[in-house]
């Protein structure tokens, strides 16, 4: 569908056409990125930086037990573990 659509773009307006169109694109593109606000650069406090790691730790610490508790359910329940496994053929 995408490709009628960009055949019937190119039919209609040309070659000259879809380059102003992506000239265009890029201007709009450059002109955006002096619109982005600088603002001030804020360096966290040390007490702010201890959250975020404990915040990370606790985070893997969750998905380890996820993991643990997945595969023990799994143990339990062979049948739901998928019949077909990749790059088996019949």
């Amino acid at each position: 569908m995408a490709g009628s659509i960009v055949g019937f773009v190119y039919g209609h307006i040309g070659l000259g056409g879809v380059l102003l169109v992506d000239v265009t694109t890029y201007v709009i593109s450059f002109a955006c990125y002096f619109a982005v606000r600088k603002g001030k650069h804020v360096v966290p406090r040390p007490a702010e930086l201890r959250t975020d790691l404990h915040a990370a730790e606790t985070a893997v610490a969750r998905f380890l037990r996820e993991l643990r508790e997945g595969l023990a359910f799994l143990r339990v329940r062979p049948n739901l573990i998928l019949l077909e496994a990749p790059g088996r053929c019949f």
